[in-house]
């Protein structure tokens, strides 16, 4: 017979083999749990990422179509134009993309991810022509390079006006003539030792982003800022500059920095002259908008009335071909602006124009607390859009409140009008 303490020693073994089985069962079990939650978190990163991708690219139809109609309707560009606002749909779900598994999200996943099934996109467009171009500095002709100096500096001086960070006029001179020498480079002359683009003549550009090599300057110079209280966007530079456009600016569509660009350093005052223009007009076209909107409504409620009368109904609306733009020539400088004689008129023509061709269709989608931005550079053609460029906004980029604000009251009275219609 076997020893008793023998029996018992083998039963302890046998007990703390069984306790070592277990807790290496256990880690077993914890590392594939924490193996399939890492996978479960990446496939949901992937599919969410799928899905923003999808929608940006919708974000970029629906642009390319808003420029396509105002063409349509008008070759006139101005800051009344549907393009010229702030797009936004916050109903973008299933049935509005290719297939049925593009926006589909089970509780769960809602739950795990903070996502609410739906999409947002906001679509904002700008004209690449309502800005001032860098290659009109690279002109030989040296009377020309004196004026096209004088006319970016004057943005630079402008842009910033009344944020931190503006800057003082010999400032603004010394980063011209700086990036006037960037863009005049060759393979030869490039001390810098930045790559040049094999497919780009010497000294030009790629993207905008590129300037950044000249040192003069800043990420925070060309992107938008926030202020200290981060309520206030403070507009990079990037608004005012192109490389894209014909080397003319858009006097319906070019802010008050960019209209700068087209006079000499003693004429930049000018440019507010014609913004006061724009702000006398664009104060008539919002009254006689709202008129509109109101007179719409009240034709909607007595479309419902039984007894109302024929005449009641209104009358057919006579397209405006102008689009409302202050500007249907650039003749209108002379007649319209104080203190643009035909002598400056002469010396600005050139590079003044009411016609844009080329724009930036900036994407924003946001789902949850995930969001993408991407940006593309549209020629628009009469034989349709040509894509320029495409890039992710890797940059800031800010919708300001009101913005967002004035799209919602648009789409509540497209809503409004859309619910007249169905009664």
């Amino acid at each position: 017979m076997m020893d008793r303490s023998h029996i018992e020693s083998q039963r302890g073994v046998a007990l703390m083999m069984a306790l070592i089985a277990v807790f290496l069962l256990i880690i077993v079990t914890f590392e594939v749990e924490s193996t399939v939650r890492v996978e479960q978190f990446i496939t949901s990163n992937v599919d969410i990422d799928t899905k923003l991708e999808f929608a940006l690219e919708s974000g970029r139809e629906v642009g390319i179509a808003t420029l396509r109609e105002d063409r349509q309707q008008t070759e006139i560009d101005s800051e009344f134009d549907a393009w010229a606002k702030l797009i936004v749909h916050n109903d973008l779900m299933e049935a509005d993309v290719a297939t049925e598994e593009f926006m589909q999200l089970n509780e769960e996943d809602s739950s795990r991810n903070g996502e609410t099934g739906q999409t947002t996109l906001y679509v904002r467009i700008y004209d690449e022509c309502g800005k001032f171009n860098l290659y009109s500095l690279m002109t030989q002709n040296e009377d020309t390079l004196r004026k096209r100096k004088e006319g970016l500096a004057n943005v630079l001086d402008r842009f910033r006006e009344g944020f931190d960070g503006d800057l003082g006029w010999n400032e603004a001179m010394q980063i011209t003539d700086e990036l006037a020498i960037y863009l005049k480079r060759t393979k030869e002359e490039n001390k810098s030792g930045i790559p040049m683009a094999p497919t780009k003549a010497d000294g030009t550009l790629t993207d905008l982003a590129e300037i950044l090599y000249s040192k003069v300057i800043t990420p925070g110079m060309l992107w938008d800022q926030l202020d200290e209280d981060g309520t206030t966007v403070i507009p990079g530079l990037f608004r005012f500059i192109t490389i894209w456009s014909d080397q003319q600016i858009n006097i319906n569509t070019g802010s008050g920095a960019s209209l700068a660009g087209l006079f000499g350093s003693s004429e930049a005052s000018l440019a507010d002259n014609i913004m006061r223009y724009r702000t006398e007009v664009a104060d008539d076209h919002e009254r006689e908008e709202t008129k509109k909107r109101d007179e719409k409504r009240e034709q909607g409620r007595r479309a419902n009335d039984p007894e109302r009368t024929p005449e009641a109904a209104g009358t057919e609306e006579e397209q405006d071909v102008t689009g409302g733009a202050a500007f249907e020539q650039i003749n209108d400088l002379k007649d319209k602006v104080e203190g643009i004689t035909q002598d400056i008129y002469n010396k600005i023509s050139t590079f003044a124009t009411v016609q844009s061709s080329v724009f930036s269709v900036f994407v924003t989608a946001k789902r949850g607390q995930y969001r993408r931005s991407k940006m593309w550079i549209v020629r628009r053609t009469d034989q349709g859009p040509r894509i320029l460029l495409v890039r992710p906004v890797t940059f800031p980029h800010y919708l300001t409140v009101d913005e967002v604000e004035e799209a919602g009251d648009r789409a509540d009275d497209e809503q409004d009008n859309n619910a007249f219609k169905c009664h």
